[in-house]
Protein backbone atom coordinates (compact mmCIF):
# COMPACT_ATOMS: atom_id res chain seq x y z
CA UNK A 1 0.00 0.00 0.00
CA UNK A 2 1.62 3.16 -1.45
CA UNK A 3 0.17 7.08 -0.72
CA UNK A 4 0.41 10.23 -1.22
CA UNK A 5 3.00 12.23 0.54
CA UNK A 6 2.69 14.89 1.23
CA UNK A 7 6.45 17.04 0.22
CA UNK A 8 6.01 20.16 1.69
CA UNK A 9 3.55 22.98 2.52
CA UNK A 10 2.11 22.92 6.24
CA UNK A 11 4.72 20.49 8.16
CA UNK A 12 7.07 19.96 5.49
CA UNK A 13 7.45 16.59 7.07
CA UNK A 14 6.06 13.16 5.11
CA UNK A 15 2.06 12.28 5.56
CA UNK A 16 0.87 9.57 4.72
CA UNK A 17 -2.54 8.72 2.91
CA UNK A 18 -3.23 5.29 2.88
CA UNK A 19 -4.45 3.99 -0.72
CA UNK A 20 -3.79 1.34 -3.18
CA UNK A 21 -0.56 1.76 -4.98
CA UNK A 22 -0.88 2.48 -8.93
CA UNK A 23 -0.27 0.10 -11.47
CA UNK A 24 0.51 1.05 -14.95
CA UNK A 25 1.13 -2.76 -16.30
CA UNK A 26 -2.27 -2.73 -17.91
CA UNK A 27 -3.01 -4.28 -21.30
CA UNK A 28 -2.43 -1.31 -23.55
CA UNK A 29 -5.38 0.68 -25.71
CA UNK A 30 -5.80 -0.31 -29.44
CA UNK A 31 -2.87 1.11 -31.49
CA UNK A 32 -4.73 1.75 -34.74
CA UNK A 33 -5.79 5.00 -33.67
CA UNK A 34 -2.91 6.07 -31.70
CA UNK A 35 -0.93 7.43 -34.72
CA UNK A 36 -1.30 10.86 -36.38
CA UNK A 37 -2.93 10.09 -39.43
CA UNK A 38 -1.85 14.03 -40.64
CA UNK A 39 1.69 13.60 -39.58
CA UNK A 40 3.46 14.70 -42.96
CA UNK A 41 1.45 18.33 -42.97
CA UNK A 42 2.44 18.32 -39.08
CA UNK A 43 6.24 17.79 -39.13
CA UNK A 44 8.82 20.26 -41.30
CA UNK A 45 12.48 20.02 -40.77
CA UNK A 46 14.46 23.33 -39.28
CA UNK A 47 17.78 23.77 -38.48
CA UNK A 48 20.05 26.34 -37.58
CA UNK A 49 23.65 27.89 -37.09
CA UNK A 50 25.02 29.18 -33.85
CA UNK A 51 26.96 32.01 -34.03
CA UNK A 52 30.69 31.77 -34.12
CA UNK A 53 31.52 33.27 -30.90
CA UNK A 54 31.75 31.24 -27.36
CA UNK A 55 31.29 33.92 -24.48
CA UNK A 56 33.24 33.13 -21.33
CA UNK A 57 31.98 34.66 -17.54
CA UNK A 58 32.79 33.78 -14.40
CA UNK A 59 29.73 32.43 -11.77
CA UNK A 60 29.46 33.42 -8.42
CA UNK A 61 28.86 31.07 -6.27
CA UNK A 62 26.37 31.95 -3.22
CA UNK A 63 28.80 30.46 -0.32
CA UNK A 64 25.57 30.63 2.28
CA UNK A 65 23.97 27.97 0.15
CA UNK A 66 20.79 27.08 1.87
CA UNK A 67 18.86 27.64 5.11
CA UNK A 68 16.22 25.54 7.32
CA UNK A 69 13.15 26.57 6.91
CA UNK A 70 12.58 27.52 10.42
CA UNK A 71 9.93 24.80 12.16
CA UNK A 72 7.81 27.58 13.96
CA UNK A 73 6.71 28.71 10.54
CA UNK A 74 5.65 26.08 9.58
CA UNK A 75 1.96 25.71 11.00
CA UNK A 76 -1.21 23.93 10.23
CA UNK A 77 -1.97 27.12 8.47
CA UNK A 78 0.42 28.04 6.00
CA UNK A 79 -0.34 31.05 4.12
CA UNK A 80 3.00 30.80 2.32
CA UNK A 81 2.50 28.82 -1.57
CA UNK A 82 4.80 25.88 -2.57
CA UNK A 83 3.90 25.18 -6.18
CA UNK A 84 6.35 24.10 -9.38
CA UNK A 85 7.94 21.25 -8.14
CA UNK A 86 11.07 19.05 -9.81
CA UNK A 87 11.75 16.06 -8.75
CA UNK A 88 15.48 14.08 -9.54
CA UNK A 89 16.34 10.34 -7.72
CA UNK A 90 19.99 8.35 -7.92
CA UNK A 91 18.18 5.11 -8.80
CA UNK A 92 18.63 4.26 -5.03
CA UNK A 93 15.50 5.35 -3.94
CA UNK A 94 16.98 9.06 -2.66
CA UNK A 95 14.93 11.42 -3.85
CA UNK A 96 15.83 15.39 -4.61
CA UNK A 97 12.73 18.02 -4.88
CA UNK A 98 12.95 21.50 -5.25
CA UNK A 99 10.18 24.05 -6.40
CA UNK A 100 8.94 27.58 -5.89
CA UNK A 101 8.29 28.55 -2.24
CA UNK A 102 6.78 31.25 -0.80
CA UNK A 103 9.03 32.55 1.88
CA UNK A 104 7.46 36.00 2.94
CA UNK A 105 4.32 37.61 1.56
CA UNK A 106 4.63 37.72 -2.48
CA UNK A 107 8.00 36.87 -2.31
CA UNK A 108 9.65 33.85 -3.21
CA UNK A 109 13.03 31.39 -3.08
CA UNK A 110 13.92 28.08 -4.14
CA UNK A 111 12.54 25.40 -1.67
CA UNK A 112 14.76 21.89 -1.08
CA UNK A 113 13.04 18.86 0.43
CA UNK A 114 14.74 15.52 0.25
CA UNK A 115 13.39 11.79 0.93
CA UNK A 116 16.24 8.93 1.56
CA UNK A 117 13.26 5.94 1.90
CA UNK A 118 11.46 5.91 -1.82
CA UNK A 119 9.39 8.87 -1.38
CA UNK A 120 7.71 7.11 2.62
CA UNK A 121 9.40 10.18 4.48
CA UNK A 122 10.39 14.02 3.47
CA UNK A 123 13.14 15.61 5.93
CA UNK A 124 13.82 18.87 7.11
CA UNK A 125 13.27 21.63 4.47
CA UNK A 126 15.63 24.00 2.78
CA UNK A 127 15.53 27.09 0.49
CA UNK A 128 18.24 29.30 -1.48
CA UNK A 129 17.30 32.80 -1.00
CA UNK A 130 17.46 33.91 -4.60
CA UNK A 131 16.90 37.96 -6.11
CA UNK A 132 14.16 38.17 -8.47
CA UNK A 133 11.22 35.63 -7.47
CA UNK A 134 12.70 32.48 -9.44
CA UNK A 135 9.85 30.24 -11.27
CA UNK A 136 9.89 26.92 -12.90
CA UNK A 137 12.99 25.31 -11.32
CA UNK A 138 14.66 22.48 -13.14
CA UNK A 139 16.57 19.63 -11.85
CA UNK A 140 18.55 16.44 -13.55
CA UNK A 141 20.71 13.07 -12.38
CA UNK A 142 24.12 13.23 -13.14
CA UNK A 143 25.72 10.22 -11.23
CA UNK A 144 26.58 8.90 -7.92
CA UNK A 145 24.16 10.48 -5.82
CA UNK A 146 24.88 13.96 -7.85
CA UNK A 147 22.47 16.20 -9.05
CA UNK A 148 22.25 20.00 -10.88
CA UNK A 149 19.70 22.11 -10.99
CA UNK A 150 18.48 25.62 -12.65
CA UNK A 151 15.45 27.97 -12.49
CA UNK A 152 14.31 31.44 -14.69
CA UNK A 153 14.27 34.89 -12.45
CA UNK A 154 11.73 37.72 -12.64
CA UNK A 155 14.00 40.19 -15.10
CA UNK A 156 13.19 43.25 -13.97
CA UNK A 157 14.98 41.93 -10.35
CA UNK A 158 17.65 39.64 -11.92
CA UNK A 159 17.78 41.29 -15.31
CA UNK A 160 20.29 39.25 -17.24
CA UNK A 161 21.17 36.58 -14.58
CA UNK A 162 21.66 32.90 -15.87
CA UNK A 163 21.37 30.15 -12.49
CA UNK A 164 22.22 27.16 -11.46
CA UNK A 165 22.43 24.76 -8.73
CA UNK A 166 24.92 22.01 -7.92
CA UNK A 167 24.18 19.26 -5.14
CA UNK A 168 27.36 17.12 -4.70
CA UNK A 169 25.45 14.49 -2.44
CA UNK A 170 21.76 14.66 -2.50
CA UNK A 171 21.93 12.80 0.59
CA UNK A 172 24.33 15.17 2.60
CA UNK A 173 23.15 19.37 2.19
CA UNK A 174 27.28 19.77 3.53
CA UNK A 175 29.05 17.65 1.00
CA UNK A 176 31.45 19.18 -1.37
CA UNK A 177 32.92 22.97 -1.02
CA UNK A 178 30.21 24.23 -0.61
CA UNK A 179 27.91 21.63 0.15
CA UNK A 180 24.18 22.49 -1.71
CA UNK A 181 25.19 25.58 -3.65
CA UNK A 182 23.54 27.77 -6.61
CA UNK A 183 25.73 29.97 -9.04
CA UNK A 184 24.84 33.34 -10.85
CA UNK A 185 26.10 34.24 -14.29
CA UNK A 186 25.89 37.72 -15.19
CA UNK A 187 25.48 37.31 -18.97
CA UNK A 188 23.15 40.83 -19.53
CA UNK A 189 25.54 42.68 -17.48
CA UNK A 190 28.92 41.76 -19.28
CA UNK A 191 27.22 40.55 -22.52
CA UNK A 192 23.69 41.99 -23.01
CA UNK A 193 22.80 38.67 -23.27
CA UNK A 194 19.65 36.88 -21.39
CA UNK A 195 18.11 40.30 -20.96
CA UNK A 196 15.47 38.54 -20.12
CA UNK A 197 16.21 34.87 -19.68
CA UNK A 198 12.32 33.98 -20.49
CA UNK A 199 13.10 29.98 -19.70
CA UNK A 200 15.63 27.25 -18.63
CA UNK A 201 16.02 24.01 -18.00
CA UNK A 202 19.16 21.69 -17.37
CA UNK A 203 20.66 17.87 -19.15
CA UNK A 204 23.70 16.50 -17.59
CA UNK A 205 26.10 13.82 -19.20
CA UNK A 206 28.40 11.88 -17.32
CA UNK A 207 30.91 11.08 -19.62
CA UNK A 208 34.87 9.71 -19.44
CA UNK A 209 35.60 11.98 -22.66
CA UNK A 210 34.18 15.50 -22.38
CA UNK A 211 34.41 18.35 -24.32
CA UNK A 212 36.09 20.55 -21.64
CA UNK A 213 37.78 19.74 -17.96
CA UNK A 214 34.81 21.03 -16.13
CA UNK A 215 32.25 19.91 -18.46
CA UNK A 216 29.46 18.12 -16.18
CA UNK A 217 26.40 18.84 -18.81
CA UNK A 218 24.21 21.99 -20.29
CA UNK A 219 22.05 24.64 -19.11
CA UNK A 220 19.65 25.35 -22.31
CA UNK A 221 17.99 29.12 -22.14
CA UNK A 222 15.33 30.74 -24.27
CA UNK A 223 15.58 34.78 -24.16
CA UNK A 224 16.80 37.70 -25.84
CA UNK A 225 20.50 38.34 -26.84
CA UNK A 226 21.38 41.82 -27.45
CA UNK A 227 25.21 41.25 -28.18
CA UNK A 228 26.28 42.97 -31.13
CA UNK A 229 26.14 41.98 -34.60
CA UNK A 230 23.87 39.25 -33.68
CA UNK A 231 21.15 40.67 -31.93
CA UNK A 232 17.98 38.29 -31.42
CA UNK A 233 14.82 38.21 -29.28
CA UNK A 234 12.90 35.07 -28.13
CA UNK A 235 16.34 32.74 -29.45
CA UNK A 236 17.61 29.70 -27.80
CA UNK A 237 21.19 29.46 -25.79
CA UNK A 238 23.18 27.09 -23.86
CA UNK A 239 25.80 27.22 -21.14
CA UNK A 240 28.64 24.74 -19.73
CA UNK A 241 31.43 24.53 -17.48
CA UNK A 242 34.86 24.95 -19.95
CA UNK A 243 37.45 25.23 -16.84
CA UNK A 244 37.37 25.26 -13.22
CA UNK A 245 35.20 28.32 -12.24
CA UNK A 246 34.33 29.39 -15.88
CA UNK A 247 31.48 29.04 -18.26
CA UNK A 248 30.29 29.55 -21.89
CA UNK A 249 27.56 30.42 -23.25
CA UNK A 250 26.84 29.80 -27.06
CA UNK A 251 23.40 31.50 -29.02
CA UNK A 252 21.98 31.15 -32.23
CA UNK A 253 20.37 33.73 -34.09
CA UNK A 254 18.68 34.65 -37.33
CA UNK A 255 15.61 32.38 -36.57
CA UNK A 256 11.92 32.81 -37.69
CA UNK A 257 10.52 31.86 -34.95
CA UNK A 258 10.29 33.34 -31.14
CA UNK A 259 11.15 30.20 -28.83
CA UNK A 260 9.49 29.58 -25.09
CA UNK A 261 9.38 27.33 -21.99
CA UNK A 262 12.03 25.14 -23.27
CA UNK A 263 12.78 21.54 -21.99
CA UNK A 264 16.53 20.00 -22.29
CA UNK A 265 18.34 16.33 -22.11
CA UNK A 266 21.27 14.68 -22.67
CA UNK A 267 21.32 10.60 -24.09
CA UNK A 268 23.73 9.05 -21.51
CA UNK A 269 24.18 6.46 -24.17
CA UNK A 270 25.85 8.72 -26.68
CA UNK A 271 25.98 12.41 -26.15
CA UNK A 272 23.18 13.28 -28.39
CA UNK A 273 21.97 17.27 -26.50
CA UNK A 274 18.39 18.05 -27.11
CA UNK A 275 16.70 21.40 -27.03
CA UNK A 276 13.17 21.65 -27.46
CA UNK A 277 10.79 24.67 -26.74
CA UNK A 278 7.37 26.15 -27.98
CA UNK A 279 8.05 28.00 -30.85
CA UNK A 280 5.65 30.69 -32.89
CA UNK A 281 6.07 32.27 -36.27
CA UNK A 282 7.60 35.96 -36.11
CA UNK A 283 5.78 36.68 -39.90
CA UNK A 284 2.25 35.20 -38.17
CA UNK A 285 1.21 34.61 -34.75
CA UNK A 286 -1.07 31.80 -35.74
CA UNK A 287 1.63 29.53 -36.35
CA UNK A 288 3.19 28.07 -33.53
CA UNK A 289 4.36 24.43 -32.88
CA UNK A 290 7.47 22.52 -30.65
CA UNK A 291 10.81 23.16 -32.10
CA UNK A 292 13.24 19.94 -31.60
CA UNK A 293 17.05 21.47 -32.26
CA UNK A 294 19.91 18.43 -31.30
CA UNK A 295 23.03 17.71 -31.68
CA UNK A 296 25.92 15.29 -29.84
CA UNK A 297 28.24 15.97 -27.37
CA UNK A 298 31.90 14.94 -28.43
CA UNK A 299 35.20 15.60 -27.07
CA UNK A 300 36.45 18.42 -28.89
CA UNK A 301 35.90 21.92 -27.22
CA UNK A 302 34.38 22.67 -30.53
CA UNK A 303 31.58 20.22 -30.79
CA UNK A 304 28.67 22.84 -30.43
CA UNK A 305 30.00 24.46 -34.19
CA UNK A 306 28.08 24.28 -37.46
CA UNK A 307 24.80 23.32 -38.24
CA UNK A 308 22.34 21.57 -36.03
CA UNK A 309 19.48 19.18 -36.86
CA UNK A 310 15.86 20.06 -35.98
CA UNK A 311 12.61 19.65 -36.51
CA UNK A 312 8.90 21.54 -36.38
CA UNK A 313 5.88 20.09 -34.87
CA UNK A 314 3.24 22.15 -35.39
CA UNK A 315 0.20 23.20 -33.11
CA UNK A 316 2.00 21.36 -30.39
CA UNK A 317 2.92 23.14 -27.23
CA UNK A 318 4.60 22.96 -23.77
CA UNK A 319 7.38 19.91 -24.80
CA UNK A 320 8.62 17.78 -22.24
CA UNK A 321 11.73 15.53 -23.85
CA UNK A 322 13.62 12.18 -22.24
CA UNK A 323 16.34 10.37 -24.00
CA UNK A 324 17.69 7.13 -23.18
CA UNK A 325 19.38 4.48 -25.07
CA UNK A 326 19.33 6.17 -28.21
CA UNK A 327 15.39 7.10 -28.22
CA UNK A 328 14.59 10.36 -27.77
CA UNK A 329 10.50 11.06 -26.59
CA UNK A 330 8.51 14.66 -26.63
CA UNK A 331 6.06 14.75 -24.81
CA UNK A 332 3.45 17.50 -26.10
CA UNK A 333 0.02 18.82 -25.95
CA UNK A 334 -1.35 19.51 -29.13
CA UNK A 335 -4.61 20.93 -29.84
CA UNK A 336 -7.48 19.96 -31.58
CA UNK A 337 -10.10 21.31 -34.08
CA UNK A 338 -12.68 21.50 -31.36
CA UNK A 339 -10.17 23.84 -28.92
CA UNK A 340 -9.52 20.95 -26.18
CA UNK A 341 -5.89 18.94 -26.34
CA UNK A 342 -4.81 16.09 -26.57
CA UNK A 343 -1.34 14.53 -25.05
CA UNK A 344 1.01 13.60 -28.22
CA UNK A 345 4.56 11.69 -27.82
CA UNK A 346 6.86 12.47 -30.63
CA UNK A 347 9.84 9.80 -30.84
CA UNK A 348 12.54 8.63 -32.72
CA UNK A 349 15.99 6.61 -32.52
CA UNK A 350 17.59 8.66 -35.73
CA UNK A 351 17.06 12.63 -34.39
CA UNK A 352 18.91 13.57 -37.60
CA UNK A 353 16.33 12.43 -40.24
CA UNK A 354 13.28 14.63 -39.89
CA UNK A 355 11.10 12.11 -41.57
CA UNK A 356 12.21 9.52 -38.82
CA UNK A 357 9.50 11.17 -35.94
CA UNK A 358 6.58 9.31 -35.05
CA UNK A 359 3.64 11.37 -33.72
CA UNK A 360 1.72 9.35 -31.27
CA UNK A 361 -1.54 9.89 -29.25
CA UNK A 362 -0.78 9.40 -25.55
CA UNK A 363 -4.52 10.74 -25.11
CA UNK A 364 -7.47 10.77 -27.29
CA UNK A 365 -10.55 12.03 -25.79
CA UNK A 366 -13.55 14.82 -27.88
CA UNK A 367 -14.19 17.84 -25.74
CA UNK A 368 -11.94 17.00 -23.09
CA UNK A 369 -8.12 18.44 -22.52
CA UNK A 370 -5.28 16.84 -20.86
CA UNK A 371 -2.29 19.20 -20.21
CA UNK A 372 0.97 19.71 -19.06
CA UNK A 373 2.59 16.46 -19.41
CA UNK A 374 6.01 15.40 -17.89
CA UNK A 375 7.65 12.33 -19.08
CA UNK A 376 10.34 10.14 -17.69
CA UNK A 377 12.25 8.03 -20.12
CA UNK A 378 13.28 4.53 -18.05
CA UNK A 379 14.87 3.08 -21.48
CA UNK A 380 14.48 2.70 -24.98
CA UNK A 381 11.03 1.05 -24.19
CA UNK A 382 9.51 2.00 -21.32
CA UNK A 383 8.41 5.52 -20.73
CA UNK A 384 6.37 7.23 -18.68
CA UNK A 385 3.71 10.65 -18.85
CA UNK A 386 1.92 12.42 -16.21
CA UNK A 387 -0.57 14.93 -17.24
CA UNK A 388 -3.36 17.03 -15.79
CA UNK A 389 -7.05 16.83 -16.85
CA UNK A 390 -9.80 18.02 -15.01
CA UNK A 391 -7.79 19.27 -11.79
CA UNK A 392 -6.87 15.96 -11.73
CA UNK A 393 -3.26 13.98 -11.98
CA UNK A 394 -3.13 11.18 -14.54
CA UNK A 395 -0.34 8.84 -15.38
CA UNK A 396 0.18 6.29 -18.70
CA UNK A 397 3.00 4.04 -19.33
CA UNK A 398 4.44 2.36 -22.72
CA UNK A 399 6.41 -0.84 -22.92
CA UNK A 400 6.56 -0.54 -26.65
CA UNK A 401 8.74 2.88 -27.55
CA UNK A 402 5.04 4.91 -27.36
CA UNK A 403 4.02 2.75 -29.87
CA UNK A 404 0.90 2.40 -27.48
CA UNK A 405 0.10 3.68 -23.82
CA UNK A 406 -1.44 2.05 -20.86
CA UNK A 407 -5.06 3.49 -19.81
CA UNK A 408 -4.55 6.88 -17.88
CA UNK A 409 -5.17 5.95 -13.83
CA UNK A 410 -5.77 8.93 -11.71
CA UNK A 411 -3.17 9.27 -9.16
CA UNK A 412 -4.16 12.25 -6.50
CA UNK A 413 -6.80 10.42 -4.11
CA UNK A 414 -8.73 13.72 -3.35
CA UNK A 415 -10.62 14.57 -6.73
CA UNK A 416 -10.21 17.78 -8.75
CA UNK A 417 -7.69 19.08 -6.04
CA UNK A 418 -4.09 18.87 -8.27
CA UNK A 419 -3.43 22.53 -9.98
CA UNK A 420 -3.42 22.99 -13.17
CA UNK A 421 -0.57 25.24 -14.87
CA UNK A 422 2.74 25.25 -16.95
CA UNK A 423 5.73 23.35 -14.46
CA UNK A 424 2.77 22.48 -12.04
CA UNK A 425 4.43 18.49 -12.11
CA UNK A 426 6.89 16.17 -12.42
CA UNK A 427 7.82 13.07 -12.76
CA UNK A 428 11.56 10.70 -12.59
CA UNK A 429 11.61 6.81 -12.34
CA UNK A 430 8.54 6.57 -10.97
CA UNK A 431 8.38 9.05 -8.39
CA UNK A 432 5.85 11.82 -9.34
CA UNK A 433 4.87 15.44 -7.75
CA UNK A 434 2.59 17.83 -8.61
CA UNK A 435 1.09 21.21 -6.97
CA UNK A 436 -2.11 20.21 -5.06
CA UNK A 437 -4.79 22.29 -3.10
CA UNK A 438 -6.32 19.71 -1.21
CA UNK A 439 -4.68 21.29 2.14
CA UNK A 440 -6.36 24.07 1.85
CA UNK A 441 -3.27 25.99 0.05
CA UNK A 442 -0.71 24.94 -2.57
CA UNK A 443 1.50 22.37 -1.59
CA UNK A 444 3.36 19.57 -3.22
CA UNK A 445 2.48 16.10 -2.90
CA UNK A 446 4.33 12.64 -3.93
CA UNK A 447 3.27 8.99 -5.26
CA UNK A 448 4.85 6.37 -7.06
CA UNK A 449 3.14 5.90 -10.31
CA UNK A 450 4.64 2.87 -11.70
CA UNK A 451 6.10 -0.26 -11.18
CA UNK A 452 9.75 -0.09 -11.39
CA UNK A 453 13.28 -1.54 -9.97
CA UNK A 454 14.87 0.78 -6.76
CA UNK A 455 18.64 -0.84 -6.39
CA UNK A 456 20.00 -0.77 -3.06
CA UNK A 457 23.67 -1.75 -1.72
CA UNK A 458 25.10 -2.55 1.43
CA UNK A 459 28.88 -3.48 1.47
CA UNK A 460 30.80 -5.09 4.68
CA UNK A 461 34.04 -6.81 4.28
CA UNK A 462 35.85 -9.39 6.08
CA UNK A 463 37.60 -12.05 3.85
CA UNK A 464 37.85 -9.64 0.53
CA UNK A 465 33.99 -7.70 0.29
CA UNK A 466 30.44 -8.68 -0.29
CA UNK A 467 27.82 -6.51 -1.23
CA UNK A 468 24.33 -7.25 -0.93
CA UNK A 469 22.17 -6.01 -3.45
CA UNK A 470 18.77 -5.47 -2.97
CA UNK A 471 16.01 -4.44 -5.10
CA UNK A 472 13.65 -1.89 -2.47
CA UNK A 473 11.48 -1.00 -5.42
CA UNK A 474 8.28 -2.05 -6.99
CA UNK A 475 8.94 -3.54 -10.01
CA UNK A 476 11.42 -6.62 -11.33
CA UNK A 477 14.59 -5.98 -12.36
CA UNK A 478 16.46 -8.72 -14.73
CA UNK A 479 20.12 -8.85 -15.92
CA UNK A 480 21.39 -6.16 -13.37
CA UNK A 481 24.99 -5.75 -13.74
CA UNK A 482 27.76 -5.61 -10.88
CA UNK A 483 31.05 -4.71 -10.33
CA UNK A 484 33.30 -4.00 -7.00
CA UNK A 485 36.51 -2.10 -7.42
CA UNK A 486 39.21 -1.57 -4.20
CA UNK A 487 41.78 0.93 -5.13
CA UNK A 488 44.32 2.46 -3.13
CA UNK A 489 47.42 0.94 -0.86
CA UNK A 490 48.68 -2.13 -2.93
CA UNK A 491 46.17 -4.25 -3.93
CA UNK A 492 45.69 -7.48 -6.02
CA UNK A 493 42.84 -8.38 -8.19
CA UNK A 494 41.00 -5.47 -7.09
CA UNK A 495 37.97 -5.38 -9.70
CA UNK A 496 35.15 -8.40 -9.83
CA UNK A 497 32.13 -8.06 -12.32
CA UNK A 498 29.25 -9.84 -13.04
CA UNK A 499 25.42 -9.78 -13.79
CA UNK A 500 22.80 -11.07 -11.59
CA UNK A 501 19.76 -12.64 -13.84
CA UNK A 502 16.82 -11.84 -12.15
CA UNK A 503 16.22 -9.46 -8.71
CA UNK A 504 12.43 -9.41 -8.16
CA UNK A 505 10.91 -6.92 -6.18
CA UNK A 506 11.60 -7.29 -2.23
CA UNK A 507 14.50 -9.73 -2.95
CA UNK A 508 17.90 -9.23 -2.54
CA UNK A 509 21.55 -11.34 -3.36
CA UNK A 510 25.05 -11.03 -1.93
CA UNK A 511 28.08 -10.66 -4.40
CA UNK A 512 31.21 -11.21 -3.45
CA UNK A 513 35.17 -9.79 -4.56
CA UNK A 514 36.76 -13.51 -4.41
CA UNK A 515 39.78 -13.69 -3.27
CA UNK A 516 42.06 -10.41 -2.70
CA UNK A 517 45.12 -9.35 -1.74
CA UNK A 518 47.20 -6.16 -0.85
CA UNK A 519 47.93 -3.91 2.19
CA UNK A 520 47.03 -0.34 3.19
CA UNK A 521 44.05 2.40 3.40
CA UNK A 522 41.35 1.37 0.50
CA UNK A 523 38.17 2.52 -1.28
CA UNK A 524 35.85 -0.18 -2.17
CA UNK A 525 32.84 1.13 -4.66
CA UNK A 526 30.42 -0.80 -5.59
CA UNK A 527 28.10 -0.50 -8.53
CA UNK A 528 24.62 -2.38 -9.93
CA UNK A 529 22.09 -1.51 -11.71
CA UNK A 530 23.20 2.05 -12.08
CA UNK A 531 23.32 2.71 -8.20
CA UNK A 532 26.35 3.01 -6.80
CA UNK A 533 27.80 2.80 -2.94
CA UNK A 534 31.50 3.49 -1.62
CA UNK A 535 33.06 2.35 1.65
CA UNK A 536 36.91 2.91 3.35
CA UNK A 537 39.09 0.29 5.21
CA UNK A 538 41.96 -0.75 5.81
CA UNK A 539 43.21 -4.06 4.10
CA UNK A 540 45.57 -6.39 5.54
CA UNK A 541 46.29 -9.08 2.93
CA UNK A 542 43.11 -10.86 2.57
CA UNK A 543 41.16 -9.19 4.93
CA UNK A 544 39.78 -5.60 4.32
CA UNK A 545 38.86 -4.31 8.09
CA UNK A 546 36.89 -1.35 9.18
CA UNK A 547 34.72 -0.65 6.33
CA UNK A 548 32.78 2.08 6.61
Amino acid sequence: MKGKILVVGVILVGVMLIVNATNLHMKAVNTEIKKLNEVNTLVKPANLQPAPVALSAKPVAKKVSFKPMPLDTQVTVNEGVDQNPAIATDGSGNILSIYEIETDISEYDIGISASYDVGSTWGEAYYFEVDGDPTQPRLDFYGGKTVYGTWTADPWEAFGYAYFAEFPDITDPEAGEYGWVYFTVPWGENYGIGAPFTSSDVGCYETSNPPTPAFWGIVGFTGDNEYSGYEEDNTFMFQFDTEEGYVTIIFFYDMDFDVFNISTDIDQSNGQFYMVADFVSESDPSVYGTYVLTRRVTSSEDWWQGSWEGVLFYNCTHPYVEASNGRVYVATEMKMPDGSSDIVCWTTTNPSNWQSWEGLYVTSTTGESERFPALTAIDDKEAIIVFVKDNNVYATKTVDSAQSWSPPDQVNDNPSTAVGQYGCLDVAASYALWTDTSTGNYDILFDIVGKAPVIDIAISGGFGVKATISNIGTGDASNVQWSIDITGGIVLKGHAEGTIASLPAGSSTTVSSGLVLGIGPVTVTVTAGGASKTASGFMLGPFILGLS
